[in-house]
């Protein structure tokens, strides 16, 4: 298989080609990420769920959803935004940041810090 011949998706010479025709087309690795936005409103949830009066039998999340896996998880992007700036790869880092200061606010704020 020569270079100038398109490729719509496979291997070229222990390459991966994606679905674009031509080969030139840069990869973009400085792009918006949505996790830590989705995993800052599943804490939301939880917070408010057992911040509520609960009834007789209804199940609420335990201090271990409330503040142990968002501490974790905020512990964990944080860690994640130095790799990046020293890669200096702005968008993921703004876009995570979103979740350690979310979490901060979500426990400050319902969880009674």
């Amino acid at each position: 298989m020569s270079y100038t011949e398109p490729v719509a998706f496979g291997w070229v010479d222990d390459v991966v080609v994606g679905m674009a025709s031509d080969g030139n087309i840069p990869e973009i690795k400085d792009r918006i990420l949505y996790w830590p936005s989705l995993l800052a409103l599943v804490w939301l949830m939880f917070s408010l769920i057992a911040d509520s009066d609960p009834g007789e039998g209804m199940m609420v999340p335990g201090p271990l959803f409330t503040f142990g896996f968002p501490l974790l998880s905020a512990g964990i992007a944080l860690m994640i935004c130095i790799v990046w700036v020293f890669h200096r790869i702005w968008r993921r880092l703004l876009s995570t940041l979103i979740l350690p200061i979310s979490v901060i606010l979500i426990i400050t704020f319902i969880g009674g810090w």
